[in-house]
């Protein structure tokens, strides 16, 4: 007994004497009133002499609310355990008030979310493919309420988990995409219901657990890519014909009449190419063709109405789906316009290849179906070809000065400012050139494009 108390007394009296107290040190900071360490000698870089903590008072919230801290207890500090972080008491001495600050990273985000019917999936997961190259995602769509950090994740199904992480830096309602992050074991192919969790929310901390959320897993191998056309005036889009549009259609389909390197087939990795023909301005037969396509190719056409046009843009948006447009003159521009390519009626049957086509190597390099290069001459229709104004994507055909083909590869959208297809398409002429130009387009984006 009288060994404790002396040491008790000599812990007393070295701390009233120095002003420092060391546990686990003889050699406490000058600087610390109380020193814990890790190791008897702080100074010492050998080993630690031992591995553990320091544990402080822990409370829920509402065991916190009995403390009751005021202005003598700022900067009292526990631990929450229904948030799992330190909290700290700030007083303001200004406002007579205080409040509890939490110190457990980034302030996590708060959201508004209650309909697990909203959770939407876009697109499937391609077994043989990489999972960089994955495209399929899921859907939720949310209101924050808070600021902050969110991570929202599913559970692992079929060897694949989907995760979401980030920062709400914007309140008001916005779309959370998950997509897949992590395999453990070979995807087989089905579909496969996963859980999604989307917590905290607005309501509390464990948020809500939405079920049965489908996910279909195909083999890109075994599957049918679909390619809506949209015909447009004058045969100058995807139709049966010797124009330049007819002999990418016949290619696409596995007639090789334009002679190109390799089939359609060979780039969209894909048992067979569905095209599905879609009037003007039909929403609903739209709407029905879009379902589960890869992309659309659009003619020139007056009187798109903007219906139409923005059934397009959204899809393109949500899916990535591509999308090619024709648009000869300020009449046939409603679909551009909403793309944010602005048509103007030119006055020049002249449309040359830039030299940007070097500088497009995933589309003009080698390994497409042509081998396109600077100076190429692309005919055009009549001599009205629509010059394109636009801060989006790279011009690749010149127009006297002005723009004739843009691609913006970040939105998978290519347009022409022309027709360039009514006329027969001759082995050498520019009609052809123009057919070769938009197999190498297809061929990029069919490489690449969802499939469903």
């Amino acid at each position: 007994m009288m060994k404790y108390f002396i040491a008790f007394f000599a812990l007393i009296t070295s701390s009233l004497i120095f002003g420092q107290v060391g546990i686990n040190t003889s050699k406490p900071n000058s600087k610390s009133g109380l020193h814990v360490s890790e190791r008897n000698d702080p100074s010492s870089t050998a080993a630690p002499d031992r591995f553990n903590g320091v544990i402080i008072q822990r409370y829920t919230t509402a065991e916190r609310a009995t403390i009751a801290p005021g202005a003598a207890e700022n900067g009292l500090t526990i631990y929450n355990t229904s948030t799992s972080c330190y909290n700290v008491w700030n007083w303001n001495s200004g406002t007579g008030t205080g409040s509890w600050t939490a110190l457990c990273g980034e302030k996590q985000g708060l959201v508004e979310f209650i309909d697990c019917n909203s959770i939407k999936v876009v697109g499937k997961y391609v077994t043989d493919k990489p999972l960089s190259s994955q495209t399929v995602h899921i859907e939720v769509p949310v209101k924050v309420t808070q600021l902050g950090s969110y991570s929202y994740t599913t559970n692992t199904v079929n060897g694949v988990t989907f995760t979401a992480q980030g920062t709400f830096v914007n309140l008001g309602p916005q779309t959370v995409n998950l997509y897949p992050t992590a395999i453990t074991a070979t995807p087989a192919g089905g579909v496969f219901n996963y859980s999604v969790t989307v917590a905290p929310t607005a309501a509390g901390s464990s948020g809500i657990i939405c079920n049965n959320v489908s996910v279909g897993f195909i083999n890109r191998a075994g599957a049918t890519m679909k390619i809506v056309n949209v015909p447009g005036t004058n045969g100058s889009s995807l139709v049966a014909g010797t124009n330049s549009s007819g002999l990418v259609y016949q290619w696409l389909n596995g007639i090789n009449t334009i002679g190109a390197s390799n089939s359609a087939l060979s780039y969209s990795g894909t048992a067979d190419i569905q095209i599905v023909n879609v009037s003007l301005n039909s929403l609903v037969a739209l709407e029905n063709a879009l379902e589960g396509a890869s992309g659309i190719i659009v003619g020139a056409n007056d009187g798109i109405n903007a219906g139409f046009a923005n059934v397009i843009k959204e899809w393109n948006e949500s899916t990535g789906g591509f999308v090619i447009n024709y648009a000869d003159s300020v009449s046939e521009s409603g679909l551009a316009d909403i793309l944010k390519f602005y048509v103007e009626n030119g006055n020049t049957a002249n449309a040359i290849v830039n030299a940007n086509a070097s500088s497009l190597p995933q589309i003009f390099g080698a390994g497409q179906p042509f081998l396109i290069s600077p100076g190429l001459n692309i005919g055009s229709d009549g001599s009205n070809a629509g010059q394109i104004s636009t801060s989006k994507g790279t011009n690749f055909i010149n127009i006297e000065a002005r723009r004739g083909g843009v691609i913006d590869l970040t939105r998978n959208i290519v347009l022409f400012g022309d027709k360039f297809g009514n006329a027969t398409a001759t082995s050498a002429g520019p009609k052809q050139n123009f057919a070769r130009v938009l197999c190498d387009v297809f061929a990029y984006f069919i490489k690449d494009a969802p499939v469903y």
